[in-house]
C-alpha cells in the first residue's frame, strides 16, 4: 500500500497580485489552515421522509489563515512581506469598485483562493515568547484540499526561497506610541511599570456580492468598513496611557488614526500570585489603521 503525505517543508505561503507572481512571500511561517464553507438549505416536503434536496444558496467561502514569527528589520525585504505590502492589503479591503486587484493566496500543498481580501490581523507579543502575527484571508476557492501529488498541481514546489537570514524579534523590541511620543513598553513610562503582554487586532468584515442570473459561486468579495482595531496591554502595573494609538513590533508599525479610547480596564489580585495584574483594552476602527 502506497501512502504519501504533505509536510511543512514542502510548501510556501505566497501572495500573487494578478499577473504579478510572487508579489509577497511569508517567511517564518509556523502554521497554515485552508478551509471551505458551502452554505446549503435543507429541502423537505409533505409525505416524504428525509431530505428531498440540499441546495447551495450562497457561494462557497474559502479562507486561509497563517501565523508567522515576526522578523526584525534586518531581514531581507525580498524574502518577507514588507510593511508597505501589508498596508496595501489593508487598503485593498476598503476599495469600492473595479478594477479590484486579484490577490491570489497559495498555501503550498493545501490549496489557494483568488479575489482574496485580508480580513484580520492579530499581533501577539509576550515576555518569554517570540512575537507572532496571524493573517486571515477570505476569497474564492481555486482548489479543494489536496490528497495526492496530482491534485496539488505543483503547489508544493517553492518557486522562490524564504528568507535565508531570518532574524526574529524578541520582546525587547516591542513598543507602543502615543501620538508622536513613543512609550517604551519594555520599561513603561516610569520605573514602576511592567508590561507583560501586548496584543493588537485588526478586523475587517468581508461581504460577498452576487447578481441574479449568474452561478451561485460567481461572487466578488469586498471588505466592509469601518471594522474594528483593538489593543490590549497586561502587566504588573500599567500607566493610564489614555492616548495610546498603536504598536511597533519589528519592521511593522501599526498606527490607529481617528479616535482611540479605553473601553475597559481590569485589575485583579489573588493569594499566591507574584503580583497584582492590570489589563487595559483600547478600541478604534480598522479603516483608520496604517501600517508603515
Amino acid at each position: 500500500m502506497a501512502i504519501t503525505r504533505t509536510i511543512y517543508t514542502q510548501g510556501t505561503l505566497i501572495i500573487d497580485s494578478g499577473a504579478t507572481t510572487n508579489w509577497a512571500v511569508l517567511s517564518g511561517v509556523q502554521n497554515v489552515s485552508y478551509s471551505l464553507n458551502t452554505p446549503r438549505e435543507n429541502v423537505s416536503q409533505f409525505s416524504a421522509k428525509g431530505l428531498v434536496d440540499k441546495v447551495q444558496v450562497a457561494p462557497t467561502e474559502g479562507t486561509i489563515t497563517c501565523s508567522f514569527i515576526i522578523p526584525d528589520s534586518t531581514t531581507a525585504l525580498g524574502d518577507h512581506i514588507t510593511a508597505a505590502e501589508l498596508n496595501g492589503l489593508m487598503q485593498n479591503a476598503q476599495l469600492t469598485d473595479n478594477p479590484l486587484p486579484n490577490m491570489i493566496i497559495t498555501a503550498g500543498g493545501l490549496g489557494k483562493i483568488s479575489g482574496a481580501v485580508l480580513s484580520s490581523i492579530n499581533v501577539n507579543a509576550a515576555v518569554g515568547d517570540l512575537p507572532t502575527m496571524e493573517l486571515t484571508f477570505e476569497g474564492v476557492p481555486l482548489t479543494n484540499p489536496v490528497d495526492t501529488d496530482a491534485e496539488a498541481g505543483g503547489s508544493k514546489k517553492s518557486p522562490i526561497p524564504v528568507a535565508t537570514t531570518f532574524n526574529v524579534v524578541t520582546p525587547t523590541f516591542v513598543s507602543g506610541f502615543a501620538g508622536d511620543v513613543k512609550v517604551d513598553l519594555t520599561a513603561g513610562d516610569s520605573s514602576d511599570d511592567s508590561i507583560q503582554t501586548f496584543t493588537f487586532g485588526w478586523d475587517m468584515p468581508v461581504e460577498r456580492i452576487q447578481r441574479l442570473g449568474e452561478s451561485v459561486n460567481a461572487t466578488q468579495p469586498f471588505g466592509n468598513p469601518p471594522g474594528t482595531a483593538t489593543m490590549s496591554l497586561e502587566g504588573t502595573n500599567i500607566p493610564n496611557i489614555a492616548n495610546l494609538s498603536g504598536i511597533a513590533v519589528g519592521p511593522y508599525t501599526f498606527a490607529i488614526g481617528g479616535r482611540v479610547d479605553i473601553i475597559s480596564r481590569e485589575h485583579s489580585m489573588a493569594v499566591g500570585d507574584v503580583s497584582a495584574s492590570f489589563t487595559v483594552n483600547y478600541e478604534g476602527t480598522a479603516d483608520a489603521v496604517v501600517c508603515s
